[in-house]
């Protein structure tokens, strides 16, 4: 305010201009202002990454599509680059398209030999301390469990057919939280101090004398549970620097999600996506229908390019690994050109989740080289050869003629009628005449080389086809030649082990991070005795460490394992049929010639007393084997497991002397068994009172608690030890 010849003049602020002091409205302008810059030049920085991917990726998708082409059947198709589709030619009507589509069944058997075993994993210990030794232990059970839940077999060989057909097939460990058992949970709690009922999902406060509500007092939830999603090569994006599958820093991921899928997942932000008319712009139709089909046929599990595209949309996921400037990595979500979500590595990760399952890699690019690229020229060969053969036997059986101008033969006179009579009129000495064939008979010799080269490349020779190779006889031989095959398959069976690897740690890392209450697992053995142990979270600690057992995933043959089991028990080496039909895997014969299901049904409930301290009686009629094989395991198992008290452990140690004692009282009818020869020599089991040539029982007299030999659990010092 100013005072002008005594007047005084007011000054206004300027309008446009609001103050800009912290908390005012024009500060808050400004923060928003920044922070839709912001996300504005981070969605700029998305879309940049996807496009560079995308032309790395666009190279390699031609062969894909080619090669589910003729892993579909549809062998004459052709690559148009323009238009980045597949089409079929026009076929003129006198031309034979013969398909005979070998190299289905080239990699359909790849895969069925990669699959034949499963990778032996093992959580190792990060120290010899006894701590780290019982969280290993509860380490593989717990990837035990894991593998079971995520249907690994299952998404193992649609990776591997992925890998075999396109070269590659991407894995990705995930944790769902509407998976997984379900908990009842309180809905709502009760201020009384307030007077108000509290909701707590929401945390909303409501007057006791105001409350009224037709909903359940408690709620069901899901715990969540460790996943295995499979990602389609067609969505998947990895970094442009990669040299290998195995050093990609950066990939990008997309999955078409329905809209109210999306809205529940990302709120406010996710209601604002809208459903895109297209699922994959970048192929056209018919390319969009191969790929459905290969999918139903089971090329790979789910990626909602068969599904109707309506109230969907297209989300993409960016994932970088840890560095300096994202120390926790990077995630960004986005979808329909905004930002969904921004921050850190879901789920607790240390690392990019996704796996690749390679066919054959090359050491100068990321993406593996496949097995039906170097098939499906040997294929099309195979094809026109066939084709040509067909061709020419029509035309021997119906002839073209060369039929002169001016001899008045009808168009329809030449036909397959028997006995016809063809009237021409004669022009000289020229008449109408049939048109010789040339012989096709070095087709067949071509054929048989192009099968010859086919069998080589998938190392799949007349053993892998059930065919008996020419002058073999022997069935080892036979046996020997198929190793032969399967160890050519050494390279690929090394790449799905070190995969395998990375999956089995990334899923007990997920488990360590997410399981948060105990949950109770089913658990297979090490004689296959399911037993259920209870686990959570802290439980597993640093045991992510998991090893593959090098060369386990090469195909065996099961018909030479027994042989070779079997002529060492002919030979006295392995003395208790049982061991040798457990070698065998012959699980059901131990259940029928020997009854073991309801005697190990007795141990393990006899496990679960002892393990409370209870004293348990040992009966006469009890197999003692069988109950000494289950007392063992068991301690082996819960060697390191604190919930045990020290006294339990001695009472499990004297119960499981108590059936070594009664083994000793048999000793001497095992002998006099022996020496007729009723015993036959091979029914002594591992442990069991066999006689020396100088006829001294070996187990006779044996202490109590204490095995024949020295073996057996552990003696009373470890008492304390093993409560640890």
């Amino acid at each position: 305010m100013a005072a002008v010849g005594g007047t005084q003049h007011i000054v206004p602020a300027h309008p446009t201009l609001p103050s800009r002091g912290p908390g005012t409205i024009g500060h808050v302008l400004d923060e928003r202002t920044k922070a839709e810059q912001k996300e504005q030049d981070l969605l700029s920085e998305m879309k940049r990454r996807l496009r560079q991917m995308r032309a790395v990726r666009a190279l390699h998708e031609g062969a894909w599509l080619i090669n589910i082409a003729f892993y579909m059947g549809n062998q004459w198709a052709t690559y148009n680059r323009a238009t980045r589709s597949v089409y079929v030619p026009p076929q003129p009507p006198h031309r034979v398209r013969h398909v005979s589509n070998v190299v289905a069944r080239h990699v359909d058997r790849w895969v069925a030999k990669l699959t034949k075993n499963r990778p032996t994993m093992n959580v190792e210990p990060t120290t010899n301390t006894d701590e780290d030794k019982s969280a290993a232990r509860a380490a593989n059970a717990a990837l035990e469990h894991a593998l079971r839940v995520v249907k690994f077999d299952r998404k193992l060989r649609a990776a591997l057919k992925t890998a075999a057909v396109c070269g590659a097939g991407i894995l990705r460990p995930a944790w769902d939280w509407k998976a997984g058992e379900w908990k009842t949970e309180k809905r709502y709690n009760l201020d009384q101090q307030a007077g108000t009922v509290i909701d707590i999902k929401t945390g909303k406060r409501i007057p006791v004398d105001r409350f009224t509500s037709d909903a359940a007092e408690t709620v069901e939830q899901p715990l969540g549970e460790v996943v295995l999603d499979y990602v389609p090569p067609f969505d998947f994006y990895w970094d442009t620097d990669a040299q290998g599958p195995f050093d990609c820093r950066r990939v990008i991921e997309r999955s078409f999600l329905p809209i109210d899928e999306i809205a529940a997942e990302w709120g406010d932000r996710g209601r604002r996506v809208r459903p895109q008319k297209q699922d994959r712009p970048e192929i056209l139709d018919y390319s969009r229908r191969l790929i459905a089909d290969f999918e139903s046929k089971g090329g790979w599990e789910t990626s909602g390019v068969n599904e109707s595209i309506r109230d969907r949309a297209a989300v993409y996921r960016y994932m970088e690994e840890p560095s300096q400037t994202f120390p926790k990595g990077r995630m960004v979500v986005w979808a329909d050109e905004q930002i969904l979500d921004a921050g850190k590595l879901p789920w607790g990760l240390d690392r990019i989740p996704h796996t690749v399952v390679p066919c054959t890699t090359l050491p100068w690019r990321f993406w593996p080289r496949s097995l039906m690229d170097d098939l499906r020229r040997l294929q099309v060969e195979r094809n026109k050869a066939l084709s040509q053969d067909i061709e020419a036997r029509n035309l021997t059986r119906w002839p073209k003629l060369l039929v002169p101008h001016g001899c008045n033969l009808r168009r329809d006179a030449w036909n397959s009628e028997a006995g016809e009579k063809v009237f021409y009129t004669p022009i000289g000495p020229y008449k109408p005449e049939m048109l010789t064939v040339g012989s096709t008979q070095h087709n067949e010799g071509h054929i048989l080389r192009m099968d010859s080269d086919m069998r080589d490349i998938s190392a799949q020779h007349e053993v892998s086809h059930a065919q008996v190779p020419g002058g073999v006889r022997s069935g080892n031989a036979i046996i020997a030649l198929q190793e032969a095959d399967d160890t050519v398959l050494g390279p690929a069976a090394a790449e799905v082990e070190a995969a395998t690897e990375w999956i089995g740690s990334t899923l007990l890392l997920l488990q360590r991070e997410n399981y948060v209450e105990r949950r109770f697992l089913k658990i297979t053995g090490e004689i296959n005795s399911p037993y259920v142990t209870a686990i959570m979270g802290s439980d597993l600690k640093g045991s992510i460490d998991v090893r593959v057992v090098p060369g386990s995933s090469i195909p065996q043959s099961k018909y030479l394992k027994e042989e070779r089991v079997l002529a060492l028990f002919k030979a006295g080496l392995i003395p208790d049929p049982r061991r040798a039909l457990r070698l065998m895997d012959r699980h059901d014969a131990l259940d029928l010639y020997f009854g073991e299901g309801a005697s190990r049904q007795i141990a393990r409930k006899e496990n679960l007393m002892l393990a409370r301290g209870e004293h348990v009686d040992v009966m006469p009629e009890e197999d003692a084997h069988l109950h000494i094989e289950e007392h063992e395991q068991f301690m082996r198992e819960r060697k390191f497991d604190t919930r045990i008290p020290p006294e339990a452990w001695a009472v499990m140690r004297q119960h499981v002397g108590d059936h070594y004692e009664s083994l000793a009282d048999k000793a001497p009818l095992l002998d006099l068994l022996a020496k007729t020869g009723m015993g036959g020599g091979n029914f002594r089991q591992p442990g069991s009172i066999a006689s020396e040539p100088g006829g001294r029982s070996v187990g006779a007299g044996v202490p109590p608690g204490r095995p024949p030999g020295g073996g057996g659990p552990p003696g009373p010092s470890r008492a304390t030890a093993g409560a640890g």
